[in-house]
């Protein structure tokens, strides 16, 4: 069976209600966590295929969760960052931490 399983990593609970009831009703599994230490720890078991990650959260942003995961060029997932912060820093520590842009 194919992996379909996407990680949503938010804390604003609507972000997460709005994403998963559309992705799901795509035909995706999805999980969730309110932090990033907790989406590594589902990272970690789960193995998802896609990750949509928002960078500022309590407890664990998103740019250290990025740097606690493997993003090497040969990984087997999708990261997408969703933020309402248009900092430059914030892009550029994405970018120190292995995201790759792609169009």
């Amino acid at each position: 069976m194919q992996n379909n399983l996407i990680l949503i990593i938010d804390d604003e609970k609507v972000i997460i209600e709005i994403l998963k009831e559309t992705l799901e009703g795509m035909g995706y599994e999805v999980i969730f966590a309110f932090n990033g230490q907790e989406g590594v720890e589902l990272f970690e078991k789960r193995h998802p295929i896609v990750v949509i990650l928002d960078l500022k959260m309590p407890i664990m942003d998103g740019v250290k969760f990025l740097s606690s995961i493997n993003l090497s060029p040969s990984a087997h997932f999708t990261v997408i960052v969703l933020t309402g912060h248009e900092e430059d820093k914030d892009i550029l520590k994405c970018f120190n931490a292995g995201v790759k842009f792609k169009t």
